[in-house]
């Protein structure tokens, strides 16, 4: 093998099925490859109820973790709590797999070659897989 005959990886990563588990926040992303956990931008990713967008039928989600769920390339996106509960005010936004869907920037995360995600634009929009309910009753804290 020659040197001269490298090519550089330029294919950017796709998000090709998630799920949502609605009781503990975590998404399940499927990528067609490794994805750099590192760069990932939770601002860049928006949760629909459908793919127009009325308004109020959305959430712009605003931090949270990744980590490989051990199936690489499947990783758990985990909501930060008040990501949750804003999705949950919603009436109707994430709580089966025909009113959860997502979209997503080319911003949003890189492959391990720092190419970036090819972007789902909101009329685009994908929708879950599967959707887990939320069981959990809610708690007074105060």
């Amino acid at each position: 093998w020659c040197s001269r005959f490298f090519s550089p990886d330029r294919t950017k990563p796709n998000l090709l099925s998630f799920e949502f588990d609605r009781n503990s926040g975590i998404f399940a992303l499927t990528f067609d490859e490794v994805i750099d956990v590192e760069s990932v931008n939770f601002t860049k990713i928006t949760v629909q109820k459908n793919i127009s967008q009325k308004a109020q039928e959305f959430h712009v989600l605003s931090d949270g973790t990744v980590s490989a769920s051990g199936v690489k390339p499947i990783y758990r996106f985990t909501l930060t709590i008040d990501d949750q509960n804003d999705i949950k005010r919603i009436d109707g936004l994430a709580k089966t797999i025909s009113d959860t869907f997502l979209s997503l920037t080319s911003s949003t995360l890189d492959d391990m070659n720092k190419n970036s995600l090819t972007g789902i634009p909101p009329e685009e929009a994908l929708r879950a897989d599967a959707v887990q309910p939320d069981i959990t009753p809610p708690v007074l804290t105060s």
